[in-house]
């Protein structure tokens, strides 16, 4: 097997040490069904069952660009509910012109 600088044994914390600074913990992927997302509004979701859902917003220059999910989960990590286009877009301007606080951590 090729040397990729890590083992399996430590791909967790190899994981949390490069999301250091973000707030999206790739190892927190609630199974959601594309269903749910079709019903909030995303028509391109598919089907089946999502782990990872999400756009990318920038701001107007394009100098800033972040990645948001609609998955909301709750406090242990379970799904919640899916914001629908509309609710992740004004999040995601809000949050990016710094007029709002990422404070659902998407």
């Amino acid at each position: 097997m090729p040397d990729f600088g890590f083992s399996f044994d430590n791909l967790e914390q190899k994981m949390l040490k490069q999301g250091k600074g973000g707030n999206v913990n790739l190892l927190a992927r609630p199974l959601v069904d594309a269903a749910k997302l079709v019903e909030a509004g995303w028509e391109d979701a598919g089907e089946g069952i999502a782990t990872v859902y999400s756009s990318t917003f920038s701001n107007e220059d394009g100098s800033v660009a972040m990645n948001f999910t609609p998955i909301l989960t709750d406090e242990n990590g379970n799904f919640d509910r899916v914001l629908s286009p509309d609710e992740l877009q004004k999040y995601a301007e809000e949050v990016i012109a710094g007029t709002s606080t990422d404070d659902l951590n998407l």
